[in-house]
């Protein structure tokens, strides 16, 4: 069982899921993120029609576009289908799908898109940020947070009972962190005790949130090393930082952005969002750290526009465009092989 990854259609050999995608998003919807700005031009480009001469300002303002924010309507299901069709097709393996509680992911749709591709899939369960959530949810005890996640990895995903989650993750975070939140992470830390699972982290966007984190967690006895910790370059941008933060705990640091080629950052403006290069440079500076058993990659992708059949880049980009230019830089075949294939089998594994 120690080897077993626990995918939508079963348990698999680690040895059997080949490359991975640790941080992608298959199915979800939340309209929390949608920002619409106030003038009368701004509304009406919230419902611009996908045209080539829009494609622009979607990329600019994903989040003021409101058919963008949607990846769980039929249209974009197909297109999904596609594009896992099209990362299979360039090597890859498996994707782990991080929408968690809060974010309506359709869970019988993973099972029927594995079955199409031929792509592993391990879906995530516990608790996003805490503006998705009802009332009912923002008032559970830590104790029923708990009971949700463990009952969705031993017992099947509360959508699709059929199905078992194969980690714990995405848990949202906000900064500064907010009750709900912190319940969150102490229920991830007893539902990895129970089961072994690992956690997946979505930090606040300061350099101090993955500490603060990392700190709850494992004061509520969760295993730092059993963990990952997302988002990194779009949060510990400084290579000093960043190693100091690994150091401390020991976690898997997540950099799963890739594909992003835009410095503005709607969510945040203050932060310069990182390009590939850049992304790929705090890779070599964890790696010059001896860090390279730590690395994990994705895309985040939870936008319709960052698929192709609404011109984005899809799940492939990494194997298509960020693999050469990791070999250009000097990362080595077989460095890249831990970040890709054995890293994320050994954490998938419990």
């Amino acid at each position: 069982m120690f080897n077993k990854v626990h995918t939508v259609l079963g348990l698999v050999d680690s040895k059997e899921i080949g490359i991975t995608h640790t941080h992608e998003h298959l199915s979800e919807y939340s309209d929390v993120y949608f920002k619409v700005g106030k003038t009368e031009d701004e509304k009406q480009k919230s419902t611009l029609p996908w045209t080539l001469e829009n494609v622009h300002w979607i990329r600019q303002f994903p989040y003021s576009h409101k058919d963008n924010l949607i990846l769980n309507d039929e249209v974009t299901e197909n297109a999904v289908i596609e594009s896992l069709k099209g990362f299979k097709a360039a090597g890859g393996g498996c994707i782990v799908e991080n929408s968690t509680f809060g974010l309506n992911r359709k869970t019988a749709f993973l099972k029927r898109l594995s079955e199409e591709t031929g792509v592993h899939i391990v879906a995530g369960t516990g608790f996003y940020v805490a503006p998705t959530q009802k009332e009912s949810t923002l008032n559970s005890s830590v104790e029923k947070l708990t009971e949700h996640i463990v009952s969705e990895l031993n017992n099947g995903a509360f959508d699709c009972p059929e199905v078992k989650c194969g980690f714990i993750g995405e848990i949202g975070c906000c900064d500064p962190l907010d009750a709900f939140e912190k319940k969150s992470i102490q229920a991830s830390a007893a539902g990895q005790e129970a089961t072994g699972a690992p956690v997946s982290f979505h930090p606040g966007r300061t350099p101090e949130s993955p500490f603060e984190i990392m700190r709850i967690f494992t004061e509520a006895g969760g295993n730092a090393k059993n963990s990952i910790m997302g988002h990194l370059e779009r949060t510990i941008q400084d290579p000093g930082t960043l190693a100091e933060f690994a150091t401390e705990f020991g976690s898997y640091c997540q950099f799963d952005l890739f594909g992003i080629e835009n410095s503005y950052y709607q969510t945040k403006p203050e932060i310069d969002f990182f390009s590939d290069a850049q992304r790929i440079g705090l890779i070599q500076s964890l790696i010059s750290e001896k860090y390279e058993d730590k690395i994990l990659v994705a895309h985040d992708i939870h936008t319709k526009h960052r698929l192709e059949k609404f011109g984005g880049h899809g799940y492939k980009h990494i194997l298509a465009v960020t693999c050469p230019k990791m070999l250009a830089k000097g990362i080595t075949q077989d460095q890249i092989d831990k970040i890709l294939v054995k890293n994320p089998a050994t954490v998938l594994s419990y």
